[in-house]
């Protein structure tokens, strides 16, 4: 299973949660595994509401 995560307020997909840096391509931006989604997710919610935060769900490739 794969995800991928999309912040509303500007239509940006993540590519990078170290650096903050958001892409308008989701296929370009980062697709995470379940186990590390986790993570990435609760570190975003330090930040944002969940939403403000949109998930994608078995998004086909693996991005980066």
């Amino acid at each position: 299973m794969y995800k991928k995560i999309q912040r509303l307020s500007d239509l940006k997909f993540l590519l990078s949660l170290e650096n903050d840096i958001w892409v308008d391509n989701i296929k370009e931006s980062t697709t995470y595994r379940l186990s590390e989604f986790n993570n990435v997710k609760q570190t975003l919610l330090t930040s944002y509401q969940e939403s403000e935060l949109k998930i994608y769900t078995n998004y086909q490739g693996r991005g980066n």
